[in-house]
């Protein structure tokens, strides 16, 4: 059988047809569509009806995430009063920003602020330890210890709410 074949032609187009429906049914509110075609590929021959709806579902998540990711980086570079403007370059970014959860910090100057507060209180907690016969260097070794805990907890908060 040929890529050309009738049979194959009809199956794949009763294919996007169900998969349509199944999204217009499971969708609540008003739709938009892009139409995704695979050319040249025989990537779908052995998937069933069911995987085909949930692959369809699949990208169409995927797509729902690039735009939200699309919108909120022309969001932070967007300047002046124009309505905001999602260019092909903010597509792509955020296409590699979903792909491969690369994502800019939103809070730039709390992490660098826990990182040297990381930095001094590892550099405390040795001299502490290395006076610890001193009164003054067990406080100090404690004391660091519990700044540089605090501050890894507050970087591992900082990049959870990203």
């Amino acid at each position: 059988m040929d890529d050309k074949s009738p049979m194959r032609e009809s199956s794949l187009q009763r294919w996007l047809e169900n998969s349509k429906i199944a999204q217009a049914k499971s969708s609540s509110g008003p739709t938009c569509s892009i139409e995704v075609a695979l050319e040249g590929t025989d990537a779908l021959d052995h998937l069933t009806i069911p995987s085909r709806t949930h692959l369809t579902s699949r990208i169409g998540e995927f797509a729902i995430q690039v735009l939200r990711e699309a919108r909120a980086i022309e969001k932070s570079e967007h300047v002046g009063k124009g309505s905001p403007e999602i260019t092909a370059a903010h597509i792509d970014e955020a296409w590699w920003v979903v792909r491969r959860r690369v994502r800019h910090s939103r809070h730039p100057v709390a992490l660098i602020v826990t990182r040297i507060f990381q930095t001094v209180g590892s550099i405390c907690a040795g001299l502490g330890m290395t006076y610890v016969q001193h009164p003054w260097g067990a406080t100090t070794f404690v004391a660091a210890a519990l700044v540089t805990l605090g501050s890894f907890l507050a970087e591992q908060l900082l990049a959870r709410g990203e």
